[in-house]
């Protein structure tokens, strides 16, 4: 019999402890696998004590833990029986009840479908945000005919009767948005392919910047983003030839991931007319092969932020651009974690900031100010223009020999929110500090 590495030092929480509760009623055993249990319900009830912690579950004996659990395997065993091959997940949020309908003064809240990225993400990022108290999480994966099945279980503190409905419809909105970035995954990968190739052979202006974009293009393909959604969109022309000041349109069929919910917008929200600010006219106008910049969307998917815009310029016959492709979603985890001085768009940002100083490489201003444009936010750092980004270095870097409370305040390019960082000397910094500056 396999042992479970990761038990809890109590016996009774390990696989010989909890499958005569778990099997109590069931439905017997196969070759090779423990008596009562068959081996993909031995793999299950592996994956879950993997993760299991006893002072998580305070109060909640092994014969109870392993009521709820046979509970959920028939759940989940009734989901994939209905939803046969499906995508759509089985989710309930229920009491959690021991042996003999015993009440555990908990909830538990069960979403069961077949495996996909960002799945456990997505669900403990809504949950959070609905304010509810998780008290403890398992997700084994199992096999169903060849299909790895995902079953989440949430045990939560007791949920308000007049929130639950509310918790799954949430729940349920965000998986939804988890299916549509998964499913149109390819098809985003080509569209981003396409988009280098067509950007390649029409951008016009300065050869060094369109290598630099075709180098950040390149480089988010290779693992450095999430792509959650993607549009292309047109831009309307006047009579003359310039640009209306209606929204950039676009066919709500071409609409990848999250944006084939036509309710949502990158740059401007639902409720805002269909007109272009003067500064966003600018922004087209001025013809920047790539932006990047935050959309107007927060991510039900991996983590709740507002969603990364990146826009690749589409040109016309003219030279002169005729449209956009915008890709929305996360950069990940390893774009924050390479160092700026390699990272496209990033490197040469960095360069002209050193560069316009005038300081002596290797000098003390020059290494202080490399490293703070090194440890500079990095979203900031990807929206920020240089002449802005050098003026506010310069500022940071000034407060090492003059410390003071300085208020650095960026707007955004496109109208719609402003980006402020404090900087405050360290003998002044405290927590009650932090939440005022906060209000």
């Amino acid at each position: 019999m396999p042992k479970n590495s990761a038990a809890p030092a109590d016996s009774a929480f390990t696989l010989e402890g909890l499958i005569p509760g778990f099997t109590a009623g069931g439905d017997g055993g196969a070759a090779g696998a423990p008596p009562g249990v068959s081996a993909a319900q031995e793999a299950f009830l592996e994956r879950v004590l993997e993760d299991f912690r006893p002072e998580e579950l305070p109060g909640v004996a092994a014969p109870d833990f392993a009521a709820v659990l046979a509970d959920f395997w028939r759940f989940g065993a009734a989901a994939t029986d209905v939803a046969g091959a499906g995508d759509s997940p089985a989710v309930r949020l229920i009491r959690a009840r021991g042996v003999g309908e015993r009440d555990l003064k908990m909830d538990v809240l069960e979403i069961v479908q077949p495996d996909a990225p960002f799945l456990v993400d997505s669900v403990m990022a809504e949950i959070g945000e609905s304010g509810a108290e998780v008290r403890a999480m398992f997700h084994p994966i199992v096999d169903q005919g060849g299909v790895p099945v995902s079953m989440i279980q949430v045990w939560l503190a007791p949920v308000g009767e007049e929130r639950r409905a509310g918790v799954i419809d949430r729940l349920l909105t965000a998986l939804a948005d988890v299916r549509a970035a998964v499913a149109d995954f390819p098809a985003m990968l080509a569209l981003l392919a396409r988009s280098i190739e067509e950007l390649a052979a029409a951008a016009p202006g300065d050869p060094a910047i369109l290598a630099e974009d075709l180098d950040f293009l390149r480089w988010i393909d290779a693992g450095h983003f999430v792509f959650l959604g993607a549009r292309i969109y047109d831009y309307p022309r006047t009579a003359d030839g310039g640009y209306a000041a209606e929204e950039p349109l676009y066919e709500p069929e071409g609409s990848l991931g999250v944006l084939r919910d036509q309710a949502l917008m990158v740059l401007r929200r639902a409720s805002e007319p269909a007109v272009l600010s003067g500064a966003l006219r600018q922004r087209l106008e001025a013809a920047e092969p790539v932006v990047v910049a935050k959309a107007n969307i927060r991510s039900k998917v991996h983590r709740r932020v507002y969603m990364d815009y990146i826009g690749v310029r589409r040109y016309g016959a003219d030279g002169k651009p005729a449209g956009e492709v915008r890709f929305v979603g996360l950069f990940t985890a390893q774009a924050y974690d390479e160092p700026a001085r390699v990272t496209p768009l990033l490197r040469r940002k960095l360069e002209r900031v050193m560069t316009a100083t005038g300081y002596a490489p290797g000098s003390h201003n020059a290494l202080r100010l490399a490293n703070i444009l090194e440890t500079y936010p990095r979203d900031e750092l990807f929206q920020i223009a240089a002449p802005e980004l050098l003026a506010t270095s310069l500022g940071i870097l000034h407060l090492f020999d003059r410390p003071r409370v300085k208020l650095f305040v960026r707007r955004d390019p496109f109208d719609r929110f402003y980006s402020v960082l404090l900087y405050v000397p360290r003998e002044r910094y405290d927590g009650r500090l932090r939440a005022r500056a906060g209000e």
